[in-house]
């Protein structure tokens, strides 16, 4: 456990402290805007938003007064990662879940910034690894039951943030929803680890 917490504050705070370096001082709305327009495209940006989910669902844990599973959480580290709500590889992949005339640019500009917006922190969340495979580019009322059952806490924020239980369901203005609700929460993580 141990080692896995320490690997855990340590991604986090080197994210942070890079992002001082390069600016001297970084305020709270700036760490909102982080989580709000970053791109999380590296793989060193990708094992930071997996250590700060697991941060946000330990926080979450904590507020509701639910028992602490962090020692049970940290062993089951390595069978989690990143999950992209909206699929990350192939733009049309999910298309054909939403009303999209070819012929009509403003529902292809729509879901082009949809696209655009997949590696965005809202866009994110914990998964299984082994069955992501098959389960990564299954529809989002599909992925939305999966949520449902609320394997880890986080997975109500998507339930809470969703447009709707279609396979339309999940937009580009949820991700935003979703990136600034973790930015929220990060700042207060960054205020308990300050301390």
């Amino acid at each position: 456990k141990d080692k896995v917490a320490e690997a855990v504050y340590k991604c986090i705070k080197d994210f942070f402290e890079e992002k001082i370096l390069s600016n001297e001082n970084l305020s709270d709305k700036e760490v909102k805007n982080i989580f709000l327009n970053k791109r999380f495209t590296a793989t060193k940006d990708q094992k930071f938003l997996k250590s700060i989910l697991w941060e946000i669902e330990f926080q979450q844990k904590s507020l509701m007064k639910l028992p602490d599973t962090t020692n049970e959480d940290l062993k089951q580290w390595d069978s989690y990662h990143i999950e992209h709500i909206y699929p990350q590889a192939d733009k049309d992949s999910w298309k054909e879940y939403y009303d999209i005339d070819s012929s009509d640019q403003k529902s292809e500009d729509a879901h082009a910034q949809l696209f655009d917006s997949r590696y965005n922190a809202g866009n994110a969340t914990l998964w299984h690894k082994n069955p992501n495979t098959s389960f990564s580019d299954s529809p989002f009322s599909k992925k939305l039951k999966e949520y449902k059952k609320e394997d880890k806490y986080i997975h109500k924020f998507i339930v809470e943030e969703k447009e709707s239980d279609n396979d339309s369901g999940w937009t580009k203005k949820c991700i935003s929803q979703m990136s600034e609700r973790y930015g929220n929460m990060v700042v207060d993580i960054l205020k308990k680890l300050s301390q």
